[in-house]
Order: C-alpha cells, then structure tokens, then sequence
C-alpha cells in the first residue's frame, strides 16, 4: 500500500536512522518533500493499524438481539391517573386541611366579603407542639453529640 518513495523514507528514517538531509540527498528531493512523503507514509500505515483493531473489537461484542416489544396492560393515561389519585389523596393531604368552624371563617370574612387579596388568614385550631400535627414530609433531625467537646475535655485531663 505504502509507494516505494514513502517506504524508502520510512526506511532510512526508522531502521537506519538518517536524518532528513541525508535523505533527500540520497533520493534526490527536497527535505519539505521528504517529509510530506513520511507523514503520509505514517498516516497509512496508522489507518491499517485502526482499522485492524476496530475489526477486533467489532468480532469480540456480542451479536445484538432483536427485542420485541409488546403493550402494556395499563394506558400511560390510566397509570398517571392512578398515581395522581396517589398523591392527591387524604391521607396524605390532611396535614394540610384547614381546621376551622363557620363562626372562624365567617370572622375572617368580615362579614362575607373576601379582601382584594384573595387570601383569608384563620387562626390554627392546633398548636405546632401536639404530637398528631407532624408533617409525613419532614424527617427528624437528631443533633449529633460533638466529638470536639470530648477531644477538648481528653486535653484537660492530660494536663
């Protein structure tokens, strides 16, 4: 594949390790030529040695199997439905539920008018400290004991 040129120069170049000027003294050329003509030598012969190892890699891969795809038993309509119903239900949601009489709702109305706002305030039948009023969303955050204070009460005692 390499023509006599580029293999002559990769030759003198590689196995007799001649410099450029002695080479294109021996072939006749001018160093830029001698040169152009060992770049694209080099890139040949990088070109077989690509395809050679991408043909390797292609043979070890396994073979792909078809999949066939079948339906499923319920609609992407019918599962967010279900998983709207989910979420939105009053087990969950109950947290969140105004606890309010009429004679509450009414004195926040003003005598049933709604504000400009938009928004009526009424005041929390529960307080925040009773154990039923936990959000399910929250987690507990349990303060971790310092390993600083033991370190400095170790240093006391060396002392």
């Amino acid at each position: 594949q390499l023509s006599s040129g580029q293999a002559a120069i990769l030759l003198g170049s590689g196995l007799q390790q001649k410099p450029d000027d002695a080479l294109a003294a021996a072939l006749n050329l001018p160093v830029n030529q001698i040169r152009a003509l060992a770049n694209k030598g080099l890139r040949k012969i990088y070109g077989v040695l690509k395809e050679s190892k991408e043909t390797l890699i292609d043979r070890s891969l396994p073979i792909p199997k078809k999949v066939q795809l079948e339906a499923h038993d319920v609609t992407v309509d019918e599962d967010l439905d279900e998983a709207a119903a989910e979420a939105l239900s009053l087990d969950k949601l109950g947290h969140f539920a105004i606890r309010a009489d009429d004679v509450d709702l009414k004195g926040a109305l003003n005598g049933g008018a709604v504000p400009q706002s938009g928004t009526v305030s009424v005041k929390s039948k529960h307080s925040k400290g009773t154990p039923g009023s936990k959000s399910p969303y929250k987690k507990d955050k349990k303060r971790r004991k310092s390993s600083d204070k033991r370190k400095s009460s170790d240093k006391r005692k060396r002392s």
